[in-house]
């Protein structure tokens, strides 16, 4: 669900707000007292200091055991990294009901369809079968 949130944000970018006073920022960049400021939670999500490959959907990255958990250089991703749903007080208030939601709809597909798999990959010990295998896994959707 995560790299699903990271790929595809529900908010690709926040509301505007306007600077109260002149600020500059770390790279020297001034933001006037009025200016209008967006953030952009797109291009975070996809940061290349960020995130190893992050133009490519790879749901392990948010295995804390994978070895794409951590940035390109090894370390532990900035907290703005990864915000699908913003952050801080502006944080949308939906987001604990559209993560319920997720949540629902993947155990009512997984409650509700009978997913047959053929005889001969079952019994193929040679193959192991994880989300991004090379192996492809033939699965047969039975209508209830």
């Amino acid at each position: 669900m995560k790299e699903i949130l990271r790929v595809t944000p529900p908010a690709s970018r926040s509301l505007g707000y306007i600077a109260m006073k002149d600020v500059v920022m770390k790279d020297g960049m001034i933001i006037k007292k009025g200016q209008i400021v967006v953030t952009n939670v797109l291009s975070a999500h996809f940061w290349p200091t960020q995130w190893q490959w992050p133009e490519e959907f790879l749901p392990e990255r948010f295995d804390p055991n994978s070895s794409l958990f951590k940035t390109p250089d090894g370390k532990n991703w900035l907290t703005d990294a990864f915000c699908p749903f913003i952050f801080g007080p502006w944080q949308c208030p939906g987001k604990v009901l559209a993560l319920l939601e997720l949540k629902v709809m993947l155990i009512t597909l997984l409650c509700n369809i009978d997913w047959k798999i053929k005889q001969e990959d079952i019994k193929n010990e040679d193959l192991i079968y994880t989300l991004m295998s090379s192996h492809e896994l033939h699965v047969e959707i039975i209508k209830q």
